[in-house]
Formats: C-alpha cells, structure tokens, sequence
C-alpha cells in the first residue's frame, strides 16, 4: 500500500492525494514463442492435375509480438501455384508468390497467449514426367520468422513431403524364336 504525503492547495485536493492505493504489480508477457507444423492432402500418388493442399499451423504461445511474422514457403517448382492470393488487409494474413516461394504475412504482428492460426494454399501438379519423376519425393519446407531478427535466431521450420505417382516401368520382351531354313541348291 502507498500514501502520498504531497500538499495540496484544497480541501478536495488534500483528500484525494491522501488516498491511499494499492499497487498490484503484474507479469508482463513473455517474449512470444512461435511454432510451426505443415500437413499435405493429399501425400501419395501425385500426378498431372493434382491439386495438392498445403495446411500451415503457426501458434504463439509465448506473448504477443507487434513485428511482423512471416512465413516464407519454397515448393517443389514440378508444381504451379493456385491460391490463394492478395489478402492484404492490415492484420493479414496475406500471401505473395514468385516462382515457387509463397510468402505469408502477418504485417502487424501476431497475438499471444495460445494463439493458433490454420493457412491452406493449394498447388497442383503441371506434368508428371514418368521417366524422371516416378516415385519421386517432393519435399516442401515452411519456415517462419518474427521479430525481424537478421541472425534468424527465431525461425522455425517444418517439413513435408509429398511422393509422386509410381509408374511402373516398362520391361522389354525380346523373345528370339529359331526357325530351321534350308538352302538347296
């Protein structure tokens, strides 16, 4: 408890900087601790024309941070990305693509406290080339920084992978049958 003992230059004023109060002292925030976990649906058999669905968990369950969060995501270039796209409201997320990296941002910040977020972006396969590409595995890393720190010491990645359609390959049959020939002369 705490009493002010200052002067004041009224009654009403003596009285109400005589009042005494309580501080209750509280714990501020803890920095925020961010994770990251990356599914795919579907994970097996891709092929031309597969639309292939990436979710993104990102989580803080430290506190709140008021500097960007960013997701950059660099997908396997066998695939063309189909959304979504823009976003661009102030607290996001919103999403830019060039080549095959997705950025996800959340320009101002992030909440704390248990906060989860689920991001889906969707891309589909262009050509499977079954000579070079059957039963390849496509791996797809998400990493996430917040903070703004240069050292990276707060990024946090995950990884999926996704196996392309395995096609059989083709065994050649070289049968070689004898036929007797005869040559008169």
């Amino acid at each position: 408890s705490y009493s002010n003992t200052g002067s004041a230059s009224s009654s009403c004023e003596y009285y109400y900087m005589h009042q005494p109060f309580t501080i209750n002292p509280t714990t501020p925030p803890g920095p925020p601790l961010m994770t990251i976990s990356k599914s795919a649906n579907p994970t097996t058999n891709i092929t031309s024309a597969t639309r292939v669905t990436y979710t993104l968990h990102v989580c803080n369950t430290g506190g709140f941070t008021d500097n960007p969060v960013t997701i950059t995501d660099n997908y396997n270039s066998g695939f063309r990305y189909d959304g979504p796209n823009g976003g661009d409201t102030p607290n996001g997320p919103n999403f830019s693509n060039s080549g095959s990296t997705l950025t996800i941002k959340w320009p101002n910040g992030f909440a704390g406290g248990n906060t989860c977020q689920d991001v889906k972006f969707w891309v589909t396969d262009d050509y499977q080339d079954p000579n070079t590409e059957s039963c390849l595995v496509r791996a797809n890393q998400a990493s996430l920084g917040y903070n703004n720190n240069s050292s990276n010491q707060n990024a946090k990645f995950n990884t999926v992978n996704v196996t392309m359609l395995c096609i059989p390959t083709p065994t050649p049959t070289n049968t070689l049958t004898r036929t007797p020939t005869w040559t008169y002369t």
